[in-house]
């Protein structure tokens, strides 16, 4: 999710420099707009906090139910921004 949201960014002429700025920039310059819906704004920033909680904890677990949510969120956002980034035609 994070590569895609930097690569929907990049269409635009955004590179921000950490993951916590591609969360907020892809919720300000692509969600707030309209041009991807609220919920993938969630998405991607419920996606970054488990990743922290699981990846740098040493005795946190990830119940199977959560990790089969993330993977289809996951996957739904990936083909929501190739399919905007396919039909992507830039303002002038």
């Amino acid at each position: 999710m994070f590569h895609a949201a930097r690569a929907a960014l990049t269409k635009i002429g955004v590179n921000p420099k950490n993951h916590e700025g591609t969360v907020s920039e892809f919720g300000r310059r692509l969600v707030v707009p309209g041009l991807f819906p609220r919920e993938m704004g969630r998405n991607l920033a419920e996606s970054k906090a488990a990743r922290e909680t699981y990846e740098y904890s040493a005795t946190a677990e990830i119940k199977r139910e959560e990790a089969d949510a993330l993977l289809r969120d996951a996957e739904e956002f990936v083909k929501q921004v190739k399919n905007k980034l396919r039909n992507f035609k830039p303002a002038d």
